[in-house]
Parts: structure tokens; sequence; C-alpha cells
């Protein structure tokens, strides 16, 4: 059960550190996969990337948010109950499909990715800074999974190019970063 966030006040400062206030709270003591950083490290990040580049606060605060359901055990319910209906709906459709994740995790990525499109520019631009992100920790993966995640990154960019431009600071981040992984990480052939 998540704690109620006491906090009568509903200005933007107050929304943002509610929500640093429930990722710490949920994430203290989960680590990055394959690493050795822990999670509260990687959201938070995300979500202060979204605040540099001047996102709204319900984008902001999806980006603190955006790994709870899928990697902390909280439910949509809760994020509804705590942010409002429209947070919740951001970071759902920036959240991984868990039990499809666990059947196919190509099929969840297809499904992850359609959400995202179908939600639009405030859940892309989300997916975007969680990609350039998560880019950083590919020495910590496989060389398959690199691979697979510098794809990934790809089709990201390549949304956030068509929802956001080619010269969102965003988009051009991820795409130096998905440049300088291909050549530290290229292909094995």
């Amino acid at each position: 059960m998540i704690p109620v966030l006491e906090n009568p006040e509903s200005d933007e400062a107050s929304l943002m550190e509610k929500a640093i206030q429930l990722m710490v709270y949920k994430m203290t003591g989960f680590k990055r996969k394959g690493g050795s950083r822990p999670m509260i490290y990687h959201s938070l990040k995300v979500g202060l990337v979204l605040e540099k580049a001047n996102e709204r606060i319900e984008v902001i605060c999806g980006g603190f948010l955006h790994d709870l359901i899928e990697d902390a055990n909280v439910t949509a319910e809760e994020i509804e109950f705590i942010f409002g209906a429209e947070i919740r709906a951001l970071v759902e459709a920036c959240s991984h499909d868990n039990d499809l994740h666990e059947q196919d995790r190509v099929r969840a990525h297809e499904d992850l990715f359609r959400r995202a499109v179908d939600y639009g520019q405030d859940a892309i631009v989300i997916k975007v800074a969680d990609a350039a992100d998560n880019i950083l920790d590919l020495k910590n993966l496989e060389n398959d999974r690199r691979l697979e995640f510098i794809e990934r990154a790809r089709l990201w960019k390549t949304a956030g190019e068509q929802f956001c431009g080619a010269q969102h600071p965003l988009v051009r981040q991820l795409d130096r970063r998905i440049r300088r992984a291909s050549i530290v990480y290229p292909p094995k052939i």
C-alpha cells in the first residue's frame, strides 16, 4: 500500500515533489537490470531531463513515475489516486504489459510502442528521454541485448522526430547517443 502523500497545495512544485517521493518510496533498494546502479537514479534522471526540456508538469511527473508499474508493483489505480487520470494514462502508455513481456519480449515492446504512439507526443517524449538514459547502460549487457537496445532507441528516435521534430533537444540527444553507441558497440559479423 502506498502512503498518502499529504500536501494540500496543488502547484507544480508540489506535484513534482509527490512524484519524486513516490518514486523513492517504491524503488528504494531496486537496481537497474544488468547493473549495480539504483533504479531511482534512472527514473530521477528521466524526470529531470524532461523538466530541463521545459515539458509540461504532467510529462515531468510521468517521467519520474514511468517505471513504477512495470518495476515496482505500483498499480495504475494507485497512480491515479495520487496524481489523477491524465498522469495515470501517461504512465500506462509508457509502461510494458508485464504479462505480455514475460511471454514474448518482442511483442511486448511492439505493444508498448503502439500505445505510446497512440497516446501521442507526451508519451513519446518520455520514451525518448527513457531510451536516451537506457543507452548509457549498454556496457552492462550482452552484445545481443545491446543491439536490441540500440534498435529500440532508433525506433523511439524516429517517433520523436515525427511527434516532436528532429531538432527537439531530447531527440537530438538520443540521436547522438545512438551514434556513439553504434561506434562503441558495432554489430558483430
